[in-house]
């Protein structure tokens, strides 16, 4: 993980790496609300984390 994460910040800069970082995890914790609600989960895609 910790590759990935250098990967990130070195191609997007310390800022933008962890706003991408907190929009990842506010994503993906939509996600899983949706799924333990049982409604109909669109996946990341529906919250837009894919204009980023």
């Amino acid at each position: 993980m910790t590759p990935f994460l250098a990967i990130v910040v070195d191609a997007l800069g310390l800022d933008d790496g962890l706003r991408w970082f907190e929009e990842a995890r506010e994503t993906r914790q939509r996600v899983l609300e949706d799924k333990r609600d049982d409604s109909y989960c669109f996946g990341c895609a529906h919250y837009g984390f894919v204009d980023l």
